[in-house]
């Protein structure tokens, strides 16, 4: 090992010595103060990372601290080597897809609402709802608010098939377009029962 006697012996003697290892310190440091990403194909690049997320590393270039903010995914990353001789490995980062579960919930919930609208056919209280708003005008909209917001019964929701009926995803979306359908048709017959309403008084001022 050189002695420190040594090298400032060559300083004092040797004057350009000082820029030349002043130079060295330098390059030294800024390349102490950098991380590394090294890529699944062993490629590198000297940046800042700045932040780590779930999915991806963000990321500024070393050589532009003021420049564009980048981003990458984890699973292209092999490892980051932090300017701190940390390593941190993403040899086991894949980014997340949907599973079959979720995409197969999906579809069996819209599957659920496409069938009540084919096989719902009860009219959901809605012919008693236009007697009583035929007979008794705007009262008539009492029950009306009442049987539009109770959910249709079950044993008259005429789902076509059991099995699917105990999926829970398939139940869900049957049930909310049953109760649409449902309000639909006590509305309709709250408003023609108001029209027939109006029509018997004006015939009958007559």
């Amino acid at each position: 090992m050189v002695s420190f006697t040594y090298v400032f012996y060559y300083l004092s003697h040797y004057p350009d010595m000082k820029k030349i290892i002043t130079l060295f310190l330098l390059i030294g440091i800024h390349a102490a103060a950098q991380d590394t990403l090294v890529m699944k194909d062993n490629s590198r690049m000297l940046v800042k990372v700045l932040e780590i997320k779930i999915n991806d590393i963000n990321y500024k270039r070393f050589e532009m601290p003021d420049g564009p903010l980048y981003t990458i995914a984890k699973d292209q990353v092999r490892y980051i080597r932090f300017v701190s001789g940390l390593k941190e490995s993403f040899e086991s980062a894949v980014v997340p897809a949907p599973t079959t579960m979720t995409a197969s919930a999906n579809d069996l919930y819209r599957r659920g609402m496409m069938d009540a609208q084919r096989y719902y056919k009860n009219p959901g209280g809605s012919f008693g709802v236009f007697c009583a708003s035929a007979g008794c005008g705007i009262l008539g909209l009492i029950p009306a608010v009442a049987v539009s917001s109770a959910d249709p019964k079950e044993e008259k929701l005429g789902y076509p098939d059991r099995e699917l009926w105990k999926n829970t995803d398939y139940r869900d979306g049957y049930k909310r377009s049953a109760k649409k359908i449902k309000q639909r048709r006590v509305w309709t017959g709250f408003g023609l029962g108001i029209a027939a309403a109006a029509i018997t008084t004006l015939l009958l001022r007559q």
